[in-house]
């Protein structure tokens, strides 16, 4: 539940090892990082259902090497899942282990200051397990889920109910016994499109590199062969011509002797 602000200037020289950003303790583990566009608000989700909300201002900038200061107050066993910007989408989705899940209107999530301990976005039951995820998205935006058996879905977000922060998601995969949800992703329909146009464009440029390629075959093989044809030509002449001399010469010879006799 820690958070702590660097200016990029601090990693303006950046060493081949590479640069100290924080300084973790072994209980802690960093989870993600986001660039602080100025005056915005940074929600924290935790995997109990609790959430906080507050302006990236009450974190005061600090060196590369320090720890940070307090952004939620964690109960026992809770810990940190994600990390949200306001301007990321309209709706936070909010994902549990048992395949549960909602959608919650961003603007349910009060501003508050930070290192509290927040207020429920999301009632844990035995049903739905705890939180796995969250993510800030739109309702034009798509969802990727995993389990732990390597089992994958794809549902668009506007497929999902949008409900109260305190309230129990609806069913949106269903698992087999002892199977649970991995972890979950965005996906951006206007990256799809880009992504999708993209090999068009490889295959036309691949198939006019090809027919490029046989058309310079086809016209070499056409000069070669009428390089060739005079060659042959000229070199078939002068045999016949060479085969043809002696038997007139023989000729000749002949009828002198004959009309000598």
């Amino acid at each position: 539940g820690v958070v702590k602000r660097t200016a990029l200037t601090a990693f303006s020289n950046i060493r081949k090892t590479g640069l100290a950003a924080i300084t973790i303790p072994e209980n802690d583990e960093l989870i993600e990082v986001k660039w602080d566009d100025a005056d915005q608000d940074l929600i924290l989700i935790t995997k109990e259902g609790m959430s906080i909300r507050f302006n990236v201002t009450d974190i005061r900038k600090m060196g590369r090497s320090a720890y940070g200061v307090r952004g939620v107050l964690l109960q026992k066993d809770d810990e940190v899942v994600n990390m949200i910007t306001e301007n990321q989408g309209s709706h936070i989705l909010c994902i549990s282990e048992k395949g549960l899940g909602k959608l919650t209107k961003m603007s349910e999530f009060r501003l508050q200051h930070r290192g509290g301990r927040g207020i429920k976005c999301y009632k844990i039951t035995e049903k739905s397990g705890k939180l796995v995820g969250a993510r800030a998205v739109n309702e034009s935006d798509e969802l990727l889920l995993i389990t732990t058996e390597g089992v994958m879905i794809r549902t668009g977000c506007a497929e999902i109910s949008i409900l109260g922060r305190n309230t129990t998601g609806v069913k949106i995969m269903d698992l087999r016994e002892g199977e649970t949800v991995a972890g979950l992703t965005k996906v951006k329909m206007d990256s799809v499109e880009e992504a999708e146009d993209e090999p068009e464009e490889v295959a036309e440029g691949i198939s006019d590199g090809i027919a490029g390629e046989a058309a310079e075959e086809s016209s070499d093989e056409t000069a070669g062969e009428a390089e060739n044809e005079p060659a042959e030509e000229a070199s078939e002449e002068p045999a016949a011509e060479s085969s043809e001399e002696p038997a007139e010469k023989a000729e000749d010879g002949t009828a002198g002797e004959s009309e000598q006799q």
